[in-house]
């Protein structure tokens, strides 16, 4: 058979045809700009080159929520990209703040800290609330629950009694005098440094105001106060300058190594999402246990020049805050008050009703000398 040189020639000619149309659609594209200016459509070169780097620290707890690929895309559209590095927030406001553009710690005493030690912030604003709770475990909660120290109101789990808990370590009571023999230690609660991290600083906040009768601590009482607090947080031993490496050694070691610590209430609810196929040991193990009162974590953003207010502006859209609720357990609406519609885990209440302030900024200082190691 002779070959069909007319059909050949037609086969060359349409995958020719077919080279010179993907020739043309991988093409290099001159930068077209967008209506954000940065030179290109989102995701391209251009766009990125173009985008604003700011650099900062940020608490271990908000970590997780820069990362997300969903807030950083939400940034790039405002034209940013942020650079964070964890630090405690404590000592974050007190070293030097050269070569950064912004801090993001966890409580407005630490931004007036800041301001005390002579920074003038170009902006300073409160992004989101958290709630200081409790993390514990199934069987530890139900010990709690059969000496009245905590309660179930609901789906929460509430501790309606601190002093009782907190004698419980003062007397060194061990875990097995509550049931639990198979746990060899004393009842401790553990905590992040108060010294440098703003968990353990406002644990140190509520346990004082648990050892003046359940009143906010004043200058009058300080003195009376603050060795008993001292020798609480002495007893802990060794502790962690991050909440969120305190978190993950607590998922990690389990409730032999920590029976109860203390963090903030977004970080289960950020690590249920992120880990969908856990949910259910998570749901059975574990427990959020919320103090009554309790004290709120301000997470204000400190831009310490203009460029950084930019960060401010786009962290307080409506869908970046959904989202950081929805998937980082941040609160951010009116009095704190969400929908718990959707989330993975139950017992997380709307609201946090039962609070007491934090002590004044004379008085977080005394408590946090009084806990900073000597040199």
């Amino acid at each position: 058979m002779k070959p069909n040189y007319g059909r050949i020639a037609g086969v060359l000619l349409f995958l020719a045809a077919v080279m010179v149309g993907l020739a043309w659609q991988f093409r290099p594209h001159p930068p077209t700009g967008n209506a954000t200016g940065t030179g290109g459509p989102p995701g391209s070169p251009a766009a990125a080159a173009a985008l604003t780097t700011l650099t900062g620290k940020a608490g271990g707890e908000k970590i997780g929520f820069l990362e997300d690929p969903a807030v950083q895309q939400s940034l790039a559209r405002a034209g940013l990209t942020v650079v964070a590095r964890k630090a405690g927030s404590v000592e974050m406001v007190r070293e030097p703040v050269s070569g950064q553009n912004f801090l993001w710690p966890a409580s407005q005493v630490d931004l007036e800290n800041y301001q005390a030690g002579g920074g003038t912030p170009a902006q300073a604003e409160e992004i989101f609330q958290s709630p200081l709770v409790f993390y514990s475990w199934d069987l530890v909660t139900d010990a709690l629950v059969s000496h009245g120290i905590v309660e179930k109101l609901g789906d929460t789990f509430y501790v309606v009694d601190l002093a009782k808990l907190v004698a419980l370590v003062d007397q060194k009571a061990k875990w097995s005098e509550l049931g639990l023999t198979q746990f060899y230690s004393t009842v401790l609660i553990q905590s992040t440094d108060p010294a440098r991290s703003n968990s353990g600083n406002m644990w140190a906040a509520l346990l004082a105001a648990t050892y003046n009768h359940g009143e906010v601590l004043t200058p009058d009482q300080t003195d009376g106060i603050l060795p008993r607090v001292k020798v609480f947080f002495d007893r802990v031993g060794f502790m962690e300058a991050s909440s969120g490496t305190l978190f993950d050694k607590y998922l990690k070691q389990g409730a032999g190594a920590y029976p109860i610590i203390v963090a903030y209430e977004n970080q289960l609810l950020e690590f249920a999402v992120a880990h969908p196929e856990l949910i259910e040991p998570v749901r059975r193990r574990l427990r959020i246990l919320y103090p009554r009162p309790t004290v709120w974590a301000g997470h204000p953003l400190i831009a310490l020049d203009p460029g950084a207010k930019r960060l401010i502006a786009a962290l307080k859209d409506p869908a970046l805050q959904r989202l950081a609720w929805e998937r980082h357990g941040f609160r951010s609406g009116l009095l704190g008050a969400v929908s718990t519609n959707g989330l993975p885990l139950t017992g997380v209440p709307a609201t946090i009703d039962a609070v007491i302030p934090i002590p004044n900024l004379a008085v977080m200082t005394r408590l946090t000398t009084a806990l900073t190691p000597a040199k």
